[in-house]
């Protein structure tokens, strides 16, 4: 049992979640910011393709397949890219 999740919101999002459900399946959440410049290097060398990123994409999730992997019914899977659109 176990995982984690980085979330990145804007400053007024907010989101809801089971605190007892945090303890219980001992999860992780972690927030993450992004700083503007060291950012926009970031995906100008991914734009590039000088950087091999692939290997450290475990699997990617639609949005909608989020608690289903949160819940443990998705198996094999570690860590993920949730995809928020196409």
């Amino acid at each position: 049992m176990g995982g984690g999740a980085i979330c990145r919101h804007a400053p007024d999002a907010s989101f809801a979640m089971n605190a007892y459900d945090i303890h219980r399946k001992q999860l992780t959440i972690q927030g993450s910011f992004i700083d503007l410049l060291s950012f926009s290097d970031a995906m100008a060398l991914l734009a590039s393709g000088k950087a091999d990123v692939e290997p450290l994409i475990g699997h990617v999730l639609g949005l909608e397949q989020v608690q289903d992997f949160l819940d443990g019914k998705i198996s094999g899977v570690s860590k993920v890219v949730v995809r928020i659109q196409d």
